[in-house]
């Protein structure tokens, strides 16, 4: 087993990467600061953050809007469940945690 493979194991990188997303993703909506014009700061760092965490939900969603799909919050909700579960499942796989 690798040093990397043994680091992402030990330390449930993905698992981690679902928990932040979902806690930037909630803490988004309900703070308006860094989606303002010309903010700065702490909200502009979160807002960057933001940015990068959601781009695979951001891309996917552009994919079934060309597709004729309309945006909604709930598709985005579902996009965010299935986007987590990804990754939850990708962790107890890498992890090779049993599931019974």
């Amino acid at each position: 087993m690798s040093v990397i493979h043994r680091f992402i194991t030990r330390t449930h990188l993905f698992l981690g990467l679902a928990v932040l997303t979902a806690a930037v993703t909630i803490t988004g909506y309900l703070w308006t600061a860094p989606f303002q014009p010309g903010a700065s700061g702490l909200p502009r760092a979160f807002y960057g953050i933001w940015e990068t965490l959601l781009l695979p939900l951001q891309f996917v969603g552009a994919i079934l809007s060309a597709l004729g799909v309309p945006p909604s919050r709930a598709l985005g909700v579902v996009l965010l469940i299935a986007y987590c579960a990804g990754l939850v499942a990708l962790d107890r796989k890498v992890s090779g945690a049993r599931t019974t």
